[in-house]
């Protein structure tokens, strides 16, 4: 989705500009070799290209890292609580109770709880549970798809430049090109 019409705008208008760069770039350098202008020219364009594909591949690492770290600590076993004598049942039951409350709202798991007499009784998640439940994993499908988006933009640079310099390429050896 585009958020900022003048980034997208930028980064078409750039895009465009630095394919016909390195693709003339790239042809003028396979025409007439090392000269000063093919040089400057294919130069500029890649660095825009691994400017543009190294934040998106970096954006793309920093996300899959966050997704992972999140997803970890979700699975992560929650630290039981001591059954401390001191503790009144109520108490003993609304610990267990949240416990249950948080394993299902992070990992989805329907557990149990003990209740006020000390028998383990299946937690039966509220509406609000279950809303809870569905934030995090829309939060979690969103950061995927970011993550997921920005792997796209990344090898869609790296393809776009490569192409650029193969037409470029292909496009000194026709017959007739200036030499």
């Amino acid at each position: 989705m585009i958020e900022d019409w003048l980034d997208f705008a930028f980064m078409t208008v750039g895009g465009a500009t630095a394919f016909v760069c390195l693709f003339e770039g790239s042809r003028r350098i396979a025409t007439r070799g090392l000269h000063r202008n093919g040089v400057m020219i294919a130069a500029l364009a890649a660095v825009f290209y691994l400017v543009y594909g190294g934040l998106a591949s970096m954006r793309y690492f920093d996300l899959k890292t966050r997704l992972d770290s999140v997803q970890q600590s979700l699975t992560a076993p929650q630290p039981q609580a001591l059954a401390a004598k001191s503790l009144s049942p109520e108490k003993k039951e609304a610990s267990s109770l949240a416990r249950a409350r948080l394993a299902f709202e992070e990992a989805g798991t329907l557990g149990s709880y003990f209740d006020r007499s000390g028998r383990r009784q299946p937690f039966v998640p509220t509406p609000e549970d279950i809303r809870r439940r569905e934030r995090v994993v829309v939060s979690l499908v969103q950061m995927d798809a970011a993550a997921r988006g920005s792997l796209v933009e990344a090898l869609t640079w790296l393809v776009t430049g490569l192409l650029a310099v193969a037409f470029g390429y292909a496009f000194s050896r026709e017959k007739g090109s200036d030499r």
